[in-house]
């Protein structure tokens, strides 16, 4: 009698959650076109917020010494948002590093060895999402703080004096950084639904750029006044400012339209990233 010996071929163990993690997260430290933005990004934040906000000292005379601290209160709130005035340009940047971690392979065709590894669609994207969210939140928010920092001082010099601990601050500038990690959340979802780098980077151009010039021609009664309080660039004008906007969603209820507006086009991602080919 011969004995047959079945030898089985060793299965390899499932891919965990942080094993997806950890690749992404070298995949977009080795990513040229994530990184560049993202660094150039914070300059942005940091350079274009500084450049301002010292136009605006040189062209400011002091407040008169004994001026009454509500008209100082006022005037400091008012100059709030001038050391963050790169942070609209740099949106675009961070949704352009949220496109390319998933337009990259899609260009390449590693997308279909990635999705082959993985296995579970949902749970790649849940791995994308996270890297691209603590990268922007780490990076941008350092370039925010930094920008505000330093833009204190350079405002204390006309007698305008903000610090962190002043009403609404922290709040203004924790939405400031939830914005930015948020946007480039919506790039990789426009990524995924488009395929195409471009393509991704022009639609949050025109959502957050082109869109926002057309919505004041708008009727501000029914329809109309709803899409200026609701169109995703607008949810959160009064969250990331200390002045309130009149017309504009109060901060809490704008921060959490923000958050569906993410949700909402996420889910459209995924459901097409589960659907469609590879």
């Amino acid at each position: 009698m011969s004995t047959h010996l079945q030898q089985t071929a060793p299965t390899a163990p499932p891919v965990t959650f942080v094993g997806l993690v950890r690749s992404e997260w070298l995949k977009l430290l080795s990513l040229r076109a994530a990184t560049i933005p993202l660094l150039l990004a914070a300059v942005v934040i940091v350079a274009l917020g500084l450049a301002v906000t010292a136009g605006l000292v040189a062209d400011r005379e002091p407040l008169p010494a004994g001026a009454p601290v509500a008209d100082v209160a006022r005037a400091s709130a008012a100059a709030f948002d001038r050391p963050l005035a790169g942070v609209l340009l740099a949106q675009l940047l961070v949704a352009a590093v949220g496109a390319s971690v998933v337009t990259s392979e899609f260009a390449t065709g590693m997308i279909r060895t990635t999705v082959l590894v993985a296995q579970r669609r949902g749970l790649l994207m849940a791995a994308k999402a996270l890297v691209v969210a603590v990268a922007v939140t780490v990076v941008c928010g350092l370039a925010v703080v930094v920008a505000f920092t330093i833009g204190t001082v350079l405002l204390a010099r006309v007698g305008l004096n903000s610090s962190f601990t002043d009403p609404g601050v922290l709040a203004a500038l924790t939405a400031t950084i939830a914005t930015l990690t948020g946007t480039a959340l919506l790039g990789l979802a426009a990524g995924t639904l488009l395929r195409s780098g471009a393509a991704a980077i022009c639609t949050v151009l025109g959502a957050f750029f082109v869109v926002p010039l057309l919505l004041p021609l708008l009727p501000t009664d029914g329809a109309g006044g709803l899409v200026q309080r609701w169109w995703v660039s607008q949810t959160t004008v009064n969250a990331v400012d200390v002045v309130h906007h009149n017309g504009a969603l109060p901060a809490p209820a704008g921060a959490l339209a923000f958050a569906a507006w993410i949700v909402l086009v996420g889910t459209a991602a995924l459901a097409a990233f589960r659907r469609r080919d590879v």
